[in-house]
């Protein structure tokens, strides 16, 4: 890979700690670390994805992991973001995140 590829995906990666960190103090109670690991912007064979694009604005919804296995109900959480955030992870998801998919 070339350094100039290799910086802009530092740089990337750096961008979006950003926004996760913005988000955890701006929309209210941070979620858990579990539950960021499982969100996905596109659907896989798997599971569905956690972030939906709605009217009222950008939806991120949360699986609840800490009971299920002992109440077997899946439970989901979900976290509204400022519409200024809601710019920042819409320019992420269409503009940075494809070519930092597809780069490596």
């Amino acid at each position: 890979m070339s350094r100039p590829a290799r910086a802009y995906l530092t740089s990337a990666t750096k961008f979006l700690e950003v926004l996760f960190i913005l988000m955890h103090v701006l929309y209210g109670s941070p979620a858990r670390m579990t539950e960021i690991n499982t969100w996905t912007h596109v659907n896989s064979v798997h599971s569905s994805r956690n972030i939906y694009c709605h009217s009222r604005g950008l939806i991120f919804l949360g699986q609840y992991n800490k009971t299920t296995s002992l109440t077997g109900v899946e439970r989901f959480i979900v976290h509204l973001i400022p519409s200024r955030l809601e710019r920042l992870f819409l320019g992420y998801l269409i503009y940075i995140r494809p070519f930092e998919k597809y780069s490596c």
